[in-house]
């Protein structure tokens, strides 16, 4: 009925990848795998609660994810396909060789499992000097027969609000330049079939690039599909947005040009004149 384990240390290595916990305490309880020599395939409510002092997930020197400080807490219903996990991290650092080490903080999460819909209640953590809370929903399709079994048909992004962050992203014109590279990208297909905006916000966000610099950035958006059919929107040709936006900047500066004291409200068809004056901006250089 109950399991506990105190004070874990674990350790594997392969081939210059590395899991390593330290300090974990693990406690279950409904764990019945086997009764009267048989299998159990309907298990009862499963409850799992680990805490560790560190996690280190590491794929090679360059390519590493620690966490430190983690609580997580979960529970399982396999016959009705219902789970929750709930997790508190006081550290999260996320190294990717060539990109800038990823550092968040505070972190809580509460996610649930209702068959084919996963429901993220709360994403909470302080990241990039700011805040990120988001909550979504996706639908998932389940085909044993199908490869693979498992598959996202839709996200929604039920509201996503960032503010007071101080972001440093990859310069534009070489993620264009790879993209404009890439073989058929017309014809590439999406794994999940639509992602959908219902609401998302920024307040006071500063974005810079080697040849970008973005100023307290404020914006709102309601309605704004970015994924259609498998297919990313392409914003110059997509006819079907029926969104709202609200835009807000101190200063957008590209290359030599500047832009300052900019606010516009509206729709996000192709009509709105202030998003015409943005896309006509950035195809200038």
């Amino acid at each position: 009925n109950k399991l506990r384990v105190v004070d874990l240390n674990a350790q594997i290595q392969k081939a210059g990848q590395k899991v390593q916990l330290q300090q974990a305490n693990l406690s279950a309880s409904n764990l019945r795998i086997a009764a009267d020599n048989l299998l159990q395939p309907d298990l009862p409510q499963v409850s799992v609660n680990l805490d560790f002092a560190r996690l280190k997930i590491q794929k090679s020197p360059q390519q590493q994810l620690l966490i430190k400080e983690g609580q997580l807490k979960s529970d399982l219903t396999l016959v009705s396909l219902q789970a929750t996990l709930g997790a508190a991290i006081q550290s999260i650092e996320l190294d990717l060789s060539d990109l800038p080490k990823v550092v968040m903080t505070d972190s809580l999460l509460d996610l649930k499992i209702d068959k084919d819909k996963v429901i993220l209640a709360q994403l909470l953590t302080n990241v990039f000097d700011g805040e990120l809370n988001l909550q979504a929903q996706a639908l998932l399709a389940i085909n044993p027969l199908a490869s693979p079994m498992l598959a996202v048909k839709s996200i929604t992004i039920e509201s996503l609000l960032i503010k007071e962050m101080n972001l440093r992203i990859p310069s534009l014109d070489k993620v264009a330049g790879r993209l404009e590279t890439e073989p058929d990208k017309e014809q590439s297909l999406l794994p999940v079939e639509t992602i959908f905006i219902k609401q998302a916000h920024s307040e006071n966000v500063d974005i810079s690039s080697e040849n970008l610099t973005l100023l307290n950035l404020h914006a709102a958006v309601q309605g704004l599909y970015l994924v259609k059919n498998r297919r990313l929107i392409d914003f110059a040709l997509d006819n079907d947005q029926d969104g709202l936006f609200a835009l807000k900047f101190d200063l957008l500066r590209w290359f030599d040009s500047e832009i300052e004291a900019f606010s516009a409200t509206g729709s996000l068809n192709q009509d709105e004149q202030s998003l015409q004056l943005i896309q006509e901006y950035f195809k200038t250089k």
